[in-house]
């Protein structure tokens, strides 16, 4: 089968010192990092396809996917939306029991910054757990009901050379359209001109976006402080996702600082989707020996919003702590990374 070829796959990479593909052995974190990482996440992983015990080279995650479609085509199907400018694969995978053009869209993407590694394990451990879980029926009523669409890599240039931005200097995620700026004068970037066109097509029902870089959540709008119309809903949905991650910090991205361009303020403005990010780490690459335990929190996360959008008539019954409290997290001092 596929899954013994990516086991050897594996294996040889988890020996593998180039820096330009994957992150190195040879690297330790450090246990300051490993600290701010957070040290004490604990989250038992669930027995899956794919091991978080290192990070994933792009050659892995491509076989992965690939392995995932050509082992279950009733369920996973593998797509390429282009390349990078430096020629690197960008692609996505599709989970669903049903005809995806037929069904609501559930999107997930990761790495808009290269070096936010655990966000691209994240969505890997998202597309695992659901292919794992397949039969299970809380999870087989979301497969035969909509398609999940998981995209680990929107920036591989940047992943592969373990920095923010892209292969020019340019950060991805200040790239798209938003009410204050048109398409015109936006979708620069070509990665982000691929996420514009995949979105546009799905128009997805959810839209979360991974970053790292703190432990939060957050939500529309991120380039003003004025509240959507749908500010109570996007509130809702990220106080339980936050909650099932362990996480004490949700609120409206602008009141964590202001920014213009991102991936959030574009999918919501655009559908009115449910549109998120979810910071998954305080350190952008923590410790591999914290990754299990953090990627399995962001399951947790992610299935809080699929149940908030598939299941809307429970958040309701939720309830919401009251604005004020919000404030009282603070906003970050320090320069934004998301």
């Amino acid at each position: 089968m596929r899954y013994a070829a990516l086991a050897l796959l594996l294996a040889i990479a988890a020996c593998s010192t180039d820096d330009d593909v994957a992150p190195s052995q040879e690297e330790p974190i450090g246990d300051a990092a490993a600290a701010d990482a957070g040290a004490d996440v604990d989250v038992a992983p669930a027995p899956g396809i794919l091991s978080f015990a290192h990070y994933h080279s792009q050659d892995e995650i491509h076989a992965f996917l690939t392995g995932l479609a050509g082992d279950h085509p009733g369920l996973a199907r593998f797509e390429t939306l282009g390349a990078s400018r430096q020629g690197r694969e960008i692609a996505y995978v599709v989970v669903s029991n049903a005809d995806p053009a037929t069904v609501p869209a559930l999107y997930f993407n990761g790495t808009h910054h290269g070096d936010e590694w655990s966000s691209t394990e994240g969505i890997l451990g998202l597309a695992d757990h659901l292919v794992t879980h397949r039969d299970e029926p809380a999870v087989r009523a979301v497969l035969d009901g909509y398609a999940v669409y998981l995209q680990p890599l929107v920036n591989p240039d940047g992943h592969a050379a373990k920095t923010r931005a892209d292969s020019r200097g340019v950060d991805p995620n200040r790239d798209y359209a938003y009410p204050a700026r048109p398409d015109a004068q936006s979708f620069a970037v070509p990665e982000i001109a691929l996420v514009k066109a995949l979105v546009d097509r799905i128009k997805p029902r959810a839209a979360v976006a991974y970053h790292s870089g703190a432990e939060s959540v957050l939500w529309s709008w991120c380039y003003t402080g004025t509240r959507t119309t749908d500010d109570a809903a996007l509130a809702a949905t990220s106080q339980a996702a936050a909650g099932a991650m362990g996480f004490d910090r949700w609120l409206q991205s602008y009141d964590d600082y202001p920014s213009e361009g991102e991936f959030i303020d574009y999918a919501y403005d655009r559908y009115r989707t449910q549109a998120l990010t979810f910071e998954l780490s305080n350190v952008k690459t923590p410790s591999e020996s914290q990754l299990a335990g953090i990627v399995a929190r962001s399951v947790k996360g992610a299935v809080a919003v699929i149940d908030a959008v598939t299941k809307p008539a429970a958040l309701a019954t939720r309830r919401l702590a009251p604005r004020a409290s919000f404030g009282a997290l603070g906003k970050r001092t320090g320069p934004r990374l998301e």
